[in-house]
């Protein structure tokens, strides 16, 4: 699943004419990045 989330951002790095698809690869980096953010912080917490 990550991997076909990787290839949406970069084949939509071609369209950058289109700022939506930009917007929306790049908020789908920023989900990708807090939910790693939120299992990290639990794991974190689990192991203190």
């Amino acid at each position: 699943m990550l991997m076909n989330i990787y290839h949406y951002i970069s084949s939509d790095d071609n369209n950058i004419i289109a700022p939506h698809q930009t917007f929306e690869a790049i908020m789908i980096t920023i989900a990708i990045a807090v939910v790693l953010l939120g299992i990290a912080a639990v794991a974190y917490q689990d192991l203190t």
